[in-house]
């Protein structure tokens, strides 16, 4: 999306928003991805995370550049899974600002804050503007350096 800027594809923008509604109907209720195993004509989920706390910053970032892409609403299903993003976000946040990979993983990476930082100034216009009534859950906080 952020090539679109530079030179318009209308079928990279299509592609994107079938990206979105994949993520939003295979997102779980607590707004994370589950890892994929199969072949491309049949895959499921195998229960297991890889990142909660990356994949929902990426979603946000998608989801934002879409949204200014199409000048619009996306539809609502991706705002609802912007919504559990921001909370698969909220849910691994440590008290000093950072977040850790997944729940009961301790680690925090570089790389992963460095996306759940880009999601989240990225993520929360998306929601603004939505006219969203409900917010994303408590405390999603980053003070600026």
């Amino acid at each position: 999306m952020a090539a679109n800027e530079v030179r318009f594809a209308p079928e990279d923008v299509r592609r994107v928003e079938r990206w979105l509604l994949w993520y939003a109907d295979n997102q779980e209720a607590d707004g994370t991805i589950s890892d994929r195993v199969g072949t491309v004509a049949s895959y499921g989920s195998n229960g297991h995370r890889d990142s909660t706390d990356s994949y929902a910053a990426t979603f946000l970032m998608a989801a934002r550049r879409y949204q200014k892409a199409i000048q619009g609403q996306p539809a609502a299903k991706i705002l609802r899974a912007a919504r559990l993003a921001f909370g698969a976000i909220a849910d691994v946040m440590q008290p000093d600002g950072l977040t850790i990979a997944k729940p009961g993983y301790g680690m925090k990476y570089l790389m992963d804050n460095v996306e759940v930082y880009g999601g989240l100034t990225e993520g929360q216009p998306c929601l603004r503007q939505s006219a969203m009534r409900r917010r994303p859950r408590e405390p999603v906080r980053w003070r600026r350096a």
